[in-house]
């Protein structure tokens, strides 16, 4: 496993200089070189970890985070307490609910686009990004998980997957979600 990993390493800092990509500071990484220099999913996947130590000095940059929010917590607590609240709520539709509506939604649709990405032997390295980005924030503390949804905006491909009705009606969901988030965040509730 470790000499796999230094070979990975070293072909990205192999692709690094070939690139020329380098500042007053020493080595600086940028995503592009990567995706040019090679394609394949063994090297993208560990991209962001590369990254993250170039960066930052340490490979240990998000657990650092991550321990100054209170640490790791499980996901399935995280999703039972959303779940909790809403239940709970005595409007269930209320703006202040927004967010956890986007969650549900956002879990249904990704859920529906890994299992078509299967189904069909599609993209794995971007349905294995979007899971991931789903996953992570919920092993934090406190986090805002309507902000890190955002990144799941590259899940867009594959929902070319799903069935165009799927697709459209998900949309409009979106839409009606994200008046009720822009409501919320103008009225200075969602930080």
């Amino acid at each position: 496993m470790r000499a796999r990993i230094a070979n990975i390493i070293a072909r990205v800092l192999d692709a690094i200089e070939r690139k020329g990509i380098r500042d007053r500071c020493g080595l600086r990484m940028d995503i592009s070189c990567f995706d040019s220099a090679y394609g394949d999913t063994e090297v993208t996947t560990h991209r962001i970890p590369i990254e993250q130590r170039l960066q930052t000095g340490t490979w240990t940059a998000y657990a650092k985070v991550a321990g100054s929010y209170g640490g790791l917590h499980n996901p399935v607590t995280s999703v039972t307490d959303l779940l909790h609240t809403l239940v709970h709520a005595s409007n269930p539709f209320a703006y202040a609910l927004a967010p956890i509506w986007q969650f549900l939604l956002v879990t249904v649709m990704l859920a529906a686009a890994v299992t078509a990405a299967i189904r069909s032997r599609e993209r794995p390295e971007l349905v294995a990004w979007c899971v991931g980005v789903w996953f992570v924030p919920l092993l934090q503390t406190g986090q805002s998980l309507w902000r890190s949804e955002a990144a799941l905006v590259l899940m867009a491909p594959l929902l070319s997957l799903l069935p165009r009705r799927a697709v459209w009606l998900a949309a409009v969901a979106l839409a009606v979600l994200a008046y009720g988030l822009a409501h919320e965040f103008f009225a200075g509730t969602l930080i």
